[in-house]
């Protein structure tokens, strides 16, 4: 479980709205068929990445405080307990669940090497 908040904050700073661009181009292939629908959805995308990344890097402190919440909270009940309760909701993939961090990996890297600019095969 650690790996996993470890890479959530080393993703915020640096690569975090790279990828979300990049996961929203990809899903908006589901409007290939309507490109005015398509662009539109990724104006919006891009509007709101923006607006949450200026108002976000802002205050660097309070982004850090706050990143230490979920972590305090985790510590506090056990991280055992933590890792049952992802493993009882189902909420993760299986893979996760055997190697967080080897998941995370490919996860990413499978999403910064697909082209936005075209559809992904599921």
């Amino acid at each position: 479980m650690f790996p996993l908040l470890a890479a959530h904050g080393a993703l915020w700073p640096r690569d975090y709205f790279r990828l979300g661009i990049r996961i929203g181009s990809l899903l908006a292939w589901r409007y290939a068929a309507a490109p005015r629908m398509r662009q539109e959805m990724m104006a919006s995308l891009q509007a709101f990445a923006n607006a949450f990344r200026d108002k976000n890097f802002a205050d660097m402190s309070e982004r850090i405080e706050r990143g230490f919440q979920p972590f305090d909270a985790g510590a506090f009940v056990d991280w055992g307990q933590v890792e049952h309760a992802v493993r009882t909701y189902h909420v993760m993939p299986d893979a996760f669940l055997r190697n967080s961090i080897g998941c995370f990996v490919e996860m990413r890297n499978a999403l910064l090497s697909a082209s936005p600019d075209s559809p992904v095969a599921a």
